[in-house]
């Protein structure tokens, strides 16, 4: 926040760009069948904000990720992503895919290039992505 005074007035100026959320997730759960693998997750990272989502194997951080990118769906709640609403309509899934990339854990990648050379050299819809989410065990 910054400061500043003009004719003795105060104004409050607030960066767009650090008060923008990026990523949106509301109440949104995830089943499995009968296991409830996401519960209530609420979530919001501002454009330009880095985050990391850490736990032990199996609590659901790549599910979360798949969800975001909508390789999975989510069967309550609401996911937006840079203002594009995640549901079953494909042209929003198809806008959101289009600026978001994800690296997998350890599948196909290229031992001597960087995870940034790994995702460039890749098919030309992730050349373009803006936004990477990359799951990783704690």
């Amino acid at each position: 926040m910054v400061n500043e005074n003009s004719d003795s007035q105060t104004s409050q100026t607030t960066s767009v760009e650090s008060a923008e959320a990026i990523i949106s997730i509301t109440g949104m759960h995830k089943w499995f069948d009968d296991f409830h693998v996401l519960k209530d997750i609420d979530l919001e990272v501002g454009r330009g904000e880095r985050i990391v989502i850490c736990g032990p194997s199996g609590s659901g951080k790549s599910t979360l990720i798949r969800c975001i990118n909508r390789l999975e769906d989510h069967q309550q709640g609401t996911i937006i992503v840079d203002g594009t609403e995640l549901t079953h309509d494909l042209k929003n899934i198809e806008i959101v895919r289009s600026e978001v990339g994800m690296v997998f854990q350890q599948f196909n990648l290229f031992p001597h290039l960087t995870a940034l050379q790994n995702v460039s050299s890749s098919s030309g819809a992730c050349r373009s992505s803006r936004y990477f989410l990359s799951p990783r065990p704690c």
